[in-house]
């Protein structure tokens, strides 16, 4: 079991990168130990390297302690550091490893062996984790930290496509790809860029298709981490944004309409924890710090049945639409499910084959379970929203003046 902490974050790190950084060499023991930069991920490592090296140096880290981890695909002769005794010799000294952004696919390239198992740099790396020490990552470099790995795939190509057989040219593919990962988050399937790139629906079907059946997922939004104690798996959220957590432990899954659609899936559960918050792992719960229970304030908004369907609706936000038109709406406004839970709808709607289809999610309050808190900020934490995805079968017509 690894001991130590890890920073999963989740990419496009601006703002909050020094604060996120400076907590991170905390975790690996202060200013005055040893740091590596691992640029396996990235096309340009030697950029990557700079960025990551200017932020441990901002966070007090002397110089002579920042090394570099020699291993990529773009840099010549770099290609084969995962077998390399100096670089080997180097992430055992390290007491904090970082590992920028890029393509988590390349990471896994060349950290497994391609015959299956670790490489003598993966073995390092555990050896230290499990030694205490703490193992960051952006981007890709927290994609590669569960097993397994997303790897690929859109929401709407993970909700409506059969699974893909191999990495496509992008991570932004429709069709979900999954592979190996490293393991490092032991209790659940970590997906970053959460909410700029919309990935709730390609997390709920790579939880739902899980091998080791945790029934978790997380995912982290942009300028924000996961500062986690990597023995038991709860974390303290840090940054801009939040972490969302999809819980499948009382998930439904069909039957399909018809051969030609997915089934669809009801009774996720969704929490969204904020900067302060804690996930309890062992209590498989969030923490909400700091904030007040909207149950005890009026609601802010009455608006009737809220629904989400494209670039101009309003809240368009995961976060800000559950948590405020949801939470913080009327109750007596919303619209009323089959076990009469309060909802609110949203829709994802593409092209496939030359036909319009989509799916429709409902967010709803469930009595005993669903509760909501407010930041000193305004933002909204939650916890049991429990989702809906139901396919559609849709028709376009369109009329021009």
């Amino acid at each position: 079991m690894h001991t130590g902490s890890l920073v999963i974050a989740g990419g496009a790190l601006e703002a909050h990168e020094s604060a996120i950084f400076s907590r991170f060499v905390s975790a690996a023991g202060g200013p005055l130990k040893r740091f590596a930069i691992l640029p396996a991920a990235t096309a340009e490592p030697l950029r990557s390297i700079a960025r990551a090296r200017k932020q441990l140096l901002l966070a007090g880290v002397q110089e002579g302690a920042i090394q570099v981890l020699e291993l990529s695909e773009t840099e010549p002769g770099w290609k084969n550091g995962a077998y390399e005794p100096s670089v080997i010799e180097k992430a055992l000294a390290a007491d904090g490893v970082w590992i920028p952004g890029g393509d988590q696919n390349a990471i896994t390239r060349l950290l497994l062996r391609p015959e299956g198992g670790d490489s003598p740099l993966l073995s390092a790396l555990r050896t230290r984790l499990n030694a205490g020490a703490a193992i960051g990552g952006t981007s890709a470099g927290a994609a590669v930290m569960s097993d397994p790995m997303i790897g690929g795939g859109t929401s709407f190509g993970a909700l409506s496509l059969p699974r893909a057989d191999g990495p496509g040219h992008s991570e932004i593919d429709r069709a979900l790809w999954t592979a190996t990962g490293l393991g490092f988050y032991a209790q659940g399937i970590i997906d970053q860029h959460f909410d700029a790139r919309a990935r709730l629906g390609r997390l709920i079907r790579a939880v739902l298709d899980d091998p080791y059946g945790r029934k978790l997922g997380f995912g982290v939004s942009e300028d924000s981490a996961m500062l986690c104690d990597a023995a038991t798996g709860s974390f303290e959220v840090l940054g801009a944004a939040g972490v969302y957590v999809v819980d499948s432990q009382a998930a439904l899954e069909g039957p399909a309409p018809n051969a030609a659609q997915r089934a669809p899936i009801r009774e996720l559960a969704l929490h969204y924890l904020l900067p302060g918050d804690r996930w309890d792992a062992v209590a498989r719960k969030p923490l909400f710090l700091d904030k007040s229970p909207l149950s005890e304030l009026p609601p802010a908004y009455a608006l009737p049945a809220p629904c989400a369907s494209g670039p101009l609706s309003p809240y368009g936000e995961l976060a800000a639409f559950c948590g405020r038109l949801l939470f913080d709406n009327d109750e007596a406004l919303l619209k009323r499910d089959a076990r009469g839970r309060p909802y609110v709808q949203g829709y994802l709607i593409e092209e496939l084959d030359g036909q319009a289809q989509g799916w429709e999610l409902r967010f709803a309050r469930q009595e005993g379970l669903s509760s909501a808190w407010l930041a000193a900020d305004g933002r909204v934490a939650f916890q049991h929203a429990r989702i809906d995805l139901i396919p559609l079968s849709i028709k376009i017509s369109a009329q021009y003046a």
